[in-house]
């Protein structure tokens, strides 16, 4: 057994499946996992739960991942929630609008669950870093 690192996660993706595996393996990893399924329920879920950090697929129907964390950073309960992106089309655009929104990864469909984890611990330990504080996508 594992040694549970505590961090609440939200995953965010319109493929229930991919979401459900995430899920799955965060949880075996120590994680608490939650998802949704469409960025508005992500946000309400966002403000409500206050995840420790949100995995969010880049492409989804009637509201993109980018759209969310826009959206989420005006919210005062949401934005200083660090965002993992996932993506099956990885362009110089998608990682330029992620990395202007402050994202902490960009991971490129297919991945290894492993570089998932370490984006979410690195994503955690600097949301709780005093560096990091008052300062959302701020970076070394």
């Amino acid at each position: 057994m594992g040694t549970t690192y505590g961090g609440r996660v939200l995953i965010v993706d319109d493929d229930q499946m991919l979401a459900r595996m995430i899920s799955v393996r965060l949880r075996g990893a120590g994680f608490q996992a939650m998802t949704a399924h469409a960025a508005e329920e992500a946000a309400a879920m966002a403000v409500h739960e206050r995840p420790d950090v949100i995995v969010v697929d880049v492409h989804m129907p009637h509201f993109s991942g980018l759209e969310l964390h826009y959206c989420l950073q005006f919210a005062e309960r949401s934005r200083d929630i660090p965002v993992v992106y996932l993506t099956a089309h990885d362009t110089e655009s998608v990682r330029r609008a992620a990395c202007e929104l402050g994202a902490v990864a960009v991971i490129t469909k297919p991945f290894e669950s492993t570089k998932l984890i370490a984006a979410i611990k690195q994503a955690i330990l600097s949301r709780r870093s005093p560096r990091s504080a008052g300062r959302p996508g701020a970076s070394s």
